[in-house]
């Protein structure tokens, strides 16, 4: 007869706490509109001024718990959330769009010209180079993977086409 094997207090511990962080994490997508419902509610761009829409899907749980901040030309814009998109209006002209966390080393930066009343969808995914960096090497590591890339950091930004962005948007939530 095999003996059932005892779970001792620590073990437990380490489990539950597991759980509650695994209950935070999922607790922290995006909550606020989905995209088809801002559609409805979208107002026209301005006079000589390009649409910018940011998502991040669901496909991926790699830093699942934390908002990635968007700048445009070097200027915090705000910021995209798990399973969330976000939406600015920028005018004519060459932009640098990056994403990163605040308190990360690097930042992943792509340029776009943007031209008038025309919609730009660019999709945040994790970078796993920064995730193995980190793991072996902590904070160092994470500079050491980014310094001098164009695309550093924690996230990566990429330009997407229209159709790929719209249908990856439908399940998304507006950050808020």
């Amino acid at each position: 007869m095999r003996s059932v094997p005892r779970i001792s207090m620590e073990n437990m511990k380490k489990q539950v706490s597991l759980v509650l962080l695994a209950g935070l994490i999922s607790g922290c997508a995006a909550n606020g509109r989905t995209y088809s419902e801002y559609l409805k509610s979208q107002v026209p761009l301005a006079p000589d001024s390009a649409r910018v829409v940011v998502y991040r899907s669901g496909d991926d749980s790699q830093g699942s718990g934390r908002d990635t901040r968007l700048s445009i030309d070097g200027k915090i814009v705000g910021k995209v959330a798990h399973m969330g998109f976000s939406t600015f209006e920028v005018p004519r002209g060459s932009h640098v769009i990056a994403a990163d966390l605040w308190d990360s080393p690097g930042a992943c930066q792509l340029k776009f010209d943007a031209r008038p009343n025309t919609d730009y969808y660019f999709e945040v995914t994790p970078r796993i180079e920064t995730l193995a960096a980190g793991l072996l090497l902590g904070v160092v590591g994470q500079a050491l993977e980014s310094a001098g890339n164009e695309c550093g950091g924690s996230f990566a930004i990429a330009a997407q086409p229209k159709r790929a962005a719209t249908y990856a948007l439908v399940p998304l939530r507006m950050t808020e």
